[in-house]
């Protein structure tokens, strides 16, 4: 379809916005807006579209929409800020902050195995309904409950469903606050992102985009991917929508400019806006490699702290680049290095940003981009 953009594009950045444009013709988007900052200055900031599936509403500059996964940079910074300030260490177990946590072969778990998806609690066993996630009570009793999968093995396996529930009970173990909160005071305010861990977080729902349905693998999962996804989807179908939960794993609606913003506290080695979030010395940990192998869910996955890294199964668009994505198509891409971040919030869902043409598009226009800049 042909798409009007609003917003601007420094010049610099023209083929991520011609590849914005591609995915637009090719009717590949509905509504999305798209990010970059680059040394803590916006350098692209675009939108367009449409906002619901009739298209009737116009996307406009500040709609927001669920971005499901994408939501884990947020409490991964959330984490990192409370290790910065000697609240949690990186290497002492869970259980240590979270005693019930422990049971079921869980004892050794480290703060440091949850960054790199290996706490060995990725799902449930027996399946729960996933209304379990409108109770967080309920739900991170039930987690602490979970027997582990691989028998205390350190084992890569996507926690999906499970890493803000796990995350976000260490912070309000260590911090008081659930983890809703902490985000919102300690960091979205302070910046002023529309970054929003839930649909109860949202100040205006109107500005709310609609989504498509998310498409599902054709084929049926078996061994641990069956598992998996008989933690909910083989009980009842994902009901409430992720967004409407308490669950910070997949609950978050924002829109690509919050992203960017967010990912910028990294790639401004811990400090956007003129405020400090993180130390540098921790930046440079969270896009070192900390562990990774071959995940049943996502393929080969190298990991830093709670961050993807380049690898046969993830590209990014320059060597040191890392972040995180969500199903559906979202992303959050940053470089220390270099100095970049990339916020991007569609409402077309795709099954994921890995195997999204629309995302490997956005991958080659910032990489041309960042050659043209070095040369």
């Amino acid at each position: 379809m042909s798409v009007e953009f609003h917003g601007f594009c420094d010049g610099r950045f023209a083929p991520l916005k011609d590849a914005f444009g591609a995915n637009f013709e090719e009717d590949l988007e509905l509504g999305a807006s798209l990010c970059v900052t680059l040394h803590g200055e916006t350098v692209v900031d675009l939108w367009a579209g449409w906002a619901d599936v009739a298209q009737t509403r116009p996307w406009e500059k500040d709609t927001i929409v669920a971005v499901a996964s994408t939501t884990k940079i947020a409490v991964t910074l959330s984490l990192l800020m409370l290790i910065d300030r000697g609240r949690i260490d990186l290497d002492a177990p869970i259980g240590a902050y979270w005693p019930q946590f422990a049971q079921g072969g869980k004892a050794r778990v480290t703060v440091r195995d949850l960054f790199t998806h290996q706490a060995g609690a990725p799902g449930f066993t027996p399946g729960v309904d996933a209304s379990i996630l409108l109770d967080w009570e309920a739900a991170t009793t039930r987690i602490a409950t979970e027997r582990h999968w691989f028998d205390g093995e350190r084992r890569v396996m996507y926690h999906g469903i499970t890493y803000g529930l796990i995350g976000g009970e260490l912070i309000r173990r260590v911090d008081g606050r659930m983890p809703a909160r902490f985000f919102r005071e300690e960091v979205a305010d302070r910046i002023g992102l529309a970054f929003y861990l839930g649909m109860a977080e949202v100040p205006r729902p109107a500005l709310v985009a609609e989504v498509t349905p998310l498409a599902q693998p054709g084929a049926p999962p078996e061994g641990l991917v069956a598992r998996y996804v008989g933690s909910f989807l083989g009980v009842s179908g994902f009901h409430p929508s992720p967004w409407t939960t308490l669950n910070p794993s997949i609950n978050g609606v924002v829109n690509a400019r919050a992203i960017a913003g967010l990912c910028a506290i990294f790639a401004g080695g811990g400090a956007f806006g003129g405020t400090r979030y993180l130390s540098s010395s921790l930046v440079d940990e969270a896009w070192r490699r900390q562990g990774g192998g071959k995940c049943p869910l996502l393929g080969w996955l190298p990991m830093g702290l709670g961050f993807g890294l380049n690898g046969p199964d993830f590209q990014y668009p320059s060597d040191d680049g890392y972040g995180w994505g969500g199903a559906g198509g979202s992303i959050g891409w940053m470089d220390t290095r270099l100095g970049y971040s990339l916020g991007y919030a569609p409402n077309n869902r795709f099954g994921g940003s890995r195997l999204d043409k629309r995302v490997a598009r956005l991958n080659e226009g910032v990489r041309r981009a960042l050659s043209e800049l070095g040369s």
